[in-house]
């Protein structure tokens, strides 16, 4: 049985970097901005955590599977733009939205998204599916990010599903 004790002080260090992250870009972000923020010694963060990559790789995972409860794959097989876009908790944007500007950020993201779709999924035309999302990301970000994907998602679900990029605007 799991010392609740340790159950509490790990919910208590992941609310702690939650707040941190929502001010600070995470490439900035220190294990002693999180032990501050949660008012624990470094012993403390390192019982629970290796490192801050660690304690984030926690937050993606416990995210994406909530997020995945409530998410048709289906559905997302079909818009996977319009599914991502239609996240509705504001707290969690406005924390995503600060995070994005952080390049380090994006690109661990981006990774842990797509290595918990591979796990949630071994079907091979699901993996096809992700490659083409990401293609279509890296597409996006190396145009300079023409399309938001928070309000775009219509015009990328069209790439996606056409295969093809439109001209730029």
């Amino acid at each position: 049985m799991v010392n609740k004790r340790a159950e509490l002080m790990r919910s208590h260090i992941l609310e702690s970097f939650a707040k941190v992250l929502a001010n600070t870009p995470f490439s900035k972000l220190t294990v002693k901005s999180i032990c501050d923020e949660a008012e624990i010694n470094r012993n403390t963060f390192y019982h629970h955590f290796k490192d801050k990559y660690d304690i984030l790789d926690a937050v993606f995972h416990y995210g994406l599977a909530e997020f995945f409860k409530h998410t048709d794959l289906k559905e997302f097989t079909k818009h996977p733009f319009t599914t991502l876009a239609g996240i509705q908790d504001t707290e969690f944007l406005v924390v995503l939205h600060l995070q994005m500007k952080d390049p380090e950020f994006v690109k661990l993201f981006e990774r842990s998204c797509m290595n918990y779709l591979f796990k949630i999924s071994g079907d091979s035309d699901f993996l096809w599916l992700l490659g083409n999302v990401y293609v279509i990301t890296l597409w996006n970000d190396n145009q300079h990010n023409p399309y938001d994907p928070m309000q775009d998602y219509k015009i990328l679900d069209q790439i996606y599903t056409t295969h093809r990029f439109p001209p730029l605007r």
